[in-house]
């Protein structure tokens, strides 16, 4: 019975290759080894706030100060640019599940989860719940 189940897997494997969440180019790992390295992480100078970098860590940044926002503080892992959004972008409308891992470890290796309530998305639009069919 395993036989058969490795048979079907890589069968589907041929015929359905697995892609990289950033070029959609055939890849074992949920990201390749180009696209990670063009990913720009967010490091600790960033407002403490939203999240956004900046040039040296702030309580609040020109984007967030004088706003009403309805969270305690937010956390971004990379830069919402070029292979980052298309990262995110996978994970939230492709629901590819294998950068879960990936996502929760680099949540883990920053200690963020010592003071962490929630972890969660920013949800769809309505228009892109009508398109996903949601």
């Amino acid at each position: 019975m395993l036989k058969i189940s490795k048979f079907f897997e890589a069968f589907l494997e041929l015929v359905y290759p697995r892609l990289c969440a950033g070029c959609k180019g055939a890849s074992t790992a949920p990201i390749c080894k180009e696209c990670l390295s063009k990913i720009e992480m967010v490091d600790e100078t960033s407002c403490r706030y939203c999240g956004r970098p900046t040039e040296y860590e702030v309580e609040e940044c020109r984007d967030c100060r004088g706003k009403k926002l309805y969270f305690d503080k937010a956390r971004a892992l990379f830069v919402f640019e070029g292979v980052g959004k298309d990262v995110i972008h996978s994970f939230k409308y492709d629901r590819e599940t294998r950068l879960a891992p990936i996502i929760a470890e680099q949540i883990i290796d920053r200690n963020w989860y010592i003071d962490l309530d929630l972890v969660t998305f920013v949800p769809l639009f309505n228009r892109k719940k009508i398109e996903k069919r949601l």
